[in-house]
């Protein structure tokens, strides 16, 4: 007889669908969902419609090949499924949706969250008792029913007075990400109230209809005559009534039973801070209220019931009341609920530079919904000492400083600017959430490093990102010199080979460039390197350039206007086609300190030509070579020559030449291997302008 009417059924749907009738539009589908769950899933469907409801899970029609669906079922199918459900009205018409996901299983058994996963793995459902603690793993990502976000795993509760009983579809997810698994939690109400429903020998119905359910008792409403009533009775009730009764074998002393039937109450529905909706009735203080349970009986009284959904979930709908007075039933009322736990929107921090170490200051903005509030909270900088060590596991240690308090500021407009410090790289933390009248939007936080000041150089790097830092070095001196000009300050730490482009490249910051290994830097042909208004120091750093027949002019190694240029423990090799000169200083100042340096051309070489310039060199050895070649050429400005070792080897050449230039040389060695020395011939050479001091200098020979 079923399967006749499942055949019946089935060709008045394959009917209304040949005649074109929406079939898709009331089935209610609570689980599952689309997507790609590492667990089965539990099919629960809305049946509040009148019905019946039937499903598929290959596809097929499911009244003709499916089953009777008639309470929640595992679905217990792994990887694609296209689940069908019809659902067949009393009048024979109906609809059909359709769900497709897919089941790549996953337990877990390897997670910290594995014992959590294994809850509802294998049934697909989790029960919940209101008034309890749900804790989801922090390691977790959750989602619930419709939120918009997914949140860091918490511990959830439902009030203690919440009677709703739903089934809730929860997603979960690692933290950084992967595979995620469905479930759906039942929640049911906490058993708290009092059950002592008494039975009397009426029944009201639709709070007005008296219906005597004992024909052998003689009963009277309020100060009527005793009867014995044929028929139902209706009664006002907007105003209290007693009704008693007695046994038929009517005596003086027969015993006399009532019960009080109150006037009809109001409920009152209030919203308690935490969001719960609570009902109170407005009324006799003897009434109570009872919900009914899955027997679709009452049981437990309640001076108070309650509405209450998780954080990030929400609910809307209509609650069925039973009121009863001194135990007795009165008849039921219908209220309303709306809760909204959802979260707000997290705030949106809007930068204006892309990325985690930045250069030079930036700007945030914090955004978040009229409506809701903002709070907002910045750490301190923190100075990073040693910006070498600065690796992937630093990073994100340093991503755990606290930001200390939070604090409430304007929605709109709300903006923060990060600044660097010349002294090193600084790191900057911002943190912020919305908070409506309910809840806390997620925690969004924005960190980064700010440093101005320390650069880094590697001709093995990729370049890909580059920016810098030590996690991401240059490996072109080009483009990382015109970001250190952007600066003010900087410490360029190189490792490997800086070759520089065949042009002149200006250096307006000043700058620090040391060893990270085996450092080199490479002129090209007419590479140069123009120090404008700044000051350079290289720390034992080695320097080359190397010959190149075309070369035709005089192009410095370094040229210093109004700059500062200071070798410290440096090896320089410099090999010109023609003419040369390694440093030309104009206005500046030259610092030679414990280095050697070893110049050649053809025709003209010089270490140092300046103009109106300062010169000190110290503890330090230098060649010249060339037809015509000197070590120092200075005019005007200040030399200083002390305990250096110092030789030209020319046709022509000398030493020092100053023209109105005071020179101070004192305990050096000097060496000229000239292939004749004229007659009157002076190592240093000094205009009348100039002024000259020499002390406990001398000659060597090779």
């Amino acid at each position: 007889m079923k399967r006749s009417i499942r055949k019946l059924v089935s060709c008045v749907i394959f009917l209304m669908y040949a005649a074109g009738v929406n079939l898709f539009a009331n089935i209610t589908v609570i689980n599952p969902a689309k997507g790609v769950w590492a667990n089965k899933q539990m099919l629960v469907l809305d049946t509040s419609d009148p019905g019946e409801y039937y499903y598929s899970v290959d596809g097929s029609n499911p009244v003709n090949f499916g089953f009777f669906y008639d309470r929640p079922v595992l679905i217990d199918a792994e990887g694609d499924v296209n689940l069908k459900i019809s659902h067949v009205h009393p009048d024979g018409s109906g609809e059909t949706v359709e769900v497709r996901y897919s089941v790549n299983p996953d337990s877990a058994k390897d997670k910290s969250y594995s014992e959590f996963i294994s809850k509802f793995y294998d049934s697909g459902v989790v029960n919940y008792t209101s008034g309890t603690v749900f804790s989801i793993p922090s390691e977790l990502n959750f989602k619930m029913n419709n939120s918009l976000e997914f949140m860091r795993g918490m511990d959830l509760s439902i009030s203690e007075k919440n009677v709703l009983s739903r089934y809730v579809p929860c997603v979960v997810r690692p933290a950084e990400g992967g595979k995620s698994w469905r479930f759906v939690i039942k929640t049911f109400p906490h058993v708290a109230g009092l059950n002592n429903t008494r039975t009397v020998p009426v029944k009201i119905e639709d709070w007005e209809t008296i219906v005597f359910t004992d024909k052998n008792l003689l009963y009277k409403i309020d100060d009527e005559y005793w009867s014995l009533p044929l028929e139902n009775r209706t009664i006002d009730r907007s105003r209290p009534h007693i009704v008693s009764w007695q046994s038929v074998d009517y005596q003086k002393e027969s015993a006399i039973d009532f019960c009080i039937l109150p006037a009809k109450p109001e409920i009152k529905s209030v919203i308690e801070p935490d969001g719960t909706t609570s009902f109170i009735i407005a009324g006799d203080s003897s009434y109570t209220m009872s919900v009914k349970g899955e027997n679709n009986r009452y049981s437990e009284l309640y001076s108070q019931l309650g509405a209450d959904v998780f954080y990030g979930d929400n609910a809307e709908g209509s609650l069925k009341v039973g009121l009863f007075s001194s135990s007795v039933y009165q008849g039921e009322l219908s209220v309303d609920y709306s809760i909204d736990k959802r979260a707000p929107q997290a705030p949106k921090i809007i930068s204006d530079f892309e990325g985690f170490y930045s250069r030079h200051n930036v700007k945030v903005n914090i955004e978040t919904a009229d409506k809701n509030q903002l709070f907002v909270a910045v750490s301190r900088p923190l100075l990073i000492k040693d910006v070498t060590k600065l690796n992937d596991e630093v990073i994100e240690a340093l991503k755990q400083t606290s930001v200390g308090n939070f604090k409430e500021v304007k929605p709109a407009g709300f903006s923060y600017e990060f600044t660097p410090n010349d002294a090193g790289a600084l790191f900057y933390k911002i943190q912020a959430y919305s908070q409506n009248e309910i809840t806390t939007s997620q925690l969004v936080e924005y960190s980064l490093i700010i440093d101005s000041y320390n650069y880094f150089f590697d001709s093995s790097a990729s370049g890909k990102n580059a920016d810098g830092s030590a996690a991401h070095p240059y490996n072109n001196i080009k483009e990382c010199l015109e970001d250190i000009n952007k600066c003010t300050s900087v410490r360029l730490r190189i490792k490997g080979s800086a070759d520089f482009p065949q042009e002149t490249v200006r250096l307006l910051a000043d700058c620090e460039i040391l060893n990270d290994g085996n450092a080199l830097l490479v002129f090209n042909k007419d590479s140069s390197l123009e120090v404008d208004n700044a000051a350079l120091t290289l720390n034992n750093i080695r320097i080359q350039k190397e010959n190149f027949a075309s070369e035709s002019k005089i192009v410095p190694l370094f040229s210093l206007n109004n700059g500062t240029l200071e070798l410290k423990n440096c090896e320089l090799s410099a090999d010109f086609s023609k003419n040369g000169t390694v440093i030309d200083a104009s206005s500046g100042v030259v610092k030679v300190f414990d280095s050697i340096v070893s110049v050649n051309a053809v025709a003209y070489s010089s270490f140092i030509s300046s103009l109106n310039s300062y010169l000190i060199i110290k503890d330090s050895v230098i060649n010249t070579s060339a037809d015509t070649s000197v070590v120092i050429s200075a005019t005007q400005g200040n030399v200083d020559s002390i305990n250096n070792q110092l030789k030209v080897s020319a046709r022509t050449g000398r030493i020092a030449e100053l023209f109105g230039a005071k020179g101070d040389f004192e305990r050096n060695v000097y060496k000229c291997q000239l292939p004749k020395t004229p007659e009157g011939f002076v190592m240093i050479f000094a205009n009348k302008d100039s002024v000259l001091k020499e002390l406990d200098n001398s000659d060597y020979a090779d």
